[in-house]
């Protein structure tokens, strides 16, 4: 059921913290491991959420997550981080329809950090859980629908194949991987 939603496992604490990145479990206690070698990491801090994103063997080029209602990119709202005159930005952006995200009228996310080094890139962000901008999606204690992407260069433009979907909680930790080694199976066959 986890691979039919585009879901994928939480990582350990081994294989979260203490590699590239620079993230620290005590400022980033949640991890997941969207793909090999693409992780997110997140935690509340008061009233907001903290969201990271470390891309391995991947520079060059702006990159995204964001919260996406019914899993597609209509309605969505992305937190997209790339360099802008040779400085590193945060936007925050939202989509109408399947084109270019637009930027929102209040640019409620805060950059904490982003950075290229060893081959790979790492950003941290801060945006409200939870405002008036009806152009945001609130960030509730349930399972929702994450969207990644990464461009081939700074500037905004469209992401081809990379990019994905899956689903988080990014309230509480995320749930212990079920190891269903020696789990009985079976078929359900319905007459057609």
């Amino acid at each position: 059921l986890a691979a039919a939603l585009g879901s994928s496992p939480a990582v350990g604490t081994a294989a979260c913290y203490g590699g590239g990145g620079g993230f620290a479990q005590a400022d980033w206690p949640f991890c997941h491991e969207i793909k090999a070698g693409l992780l997110m990491y997140y935690g509340q801090s008061g009233n907001d959420m903290k969201l990271g994103l470390f891309a391995e063997a991947w520079t060059g080029g702006w990159s995204a997550l964001a919260l996406a209602g019914n899993g597609g990119m209509k309605g969505a709202s992305q937190l997209v981080v790339r360099k802008a005159s040779g400085q590193w930005v945060a936007e925050d952006r939202h989509s109408n329809n399947y084109a270019t995200p637009a930027m929102d009228s209040l640019q409620d996310v805060t950059l904490l950090f982003a950075r290229e080094e060893s081959g790979s890139t790492a950003w941290g962000v801060q945006v409200p859980q939870s405002n008036c901008d009806p152009e945001d999606l609130p960030i509730r204690n349930i399972s929702q629908w994450i969207h990644w992407a990464h461009g081939q260069g700074h500037a905004f433009i469209y992401h081809g194949a990379n990019r994905g979907q899956f689903h988080a909680n990014l309230i509480s930790e995320p749930p212990p991987v079920v190891d269903l080694a020696g789990a009985l199976e079976g078929d359900i066959r319905m007459p057609s």
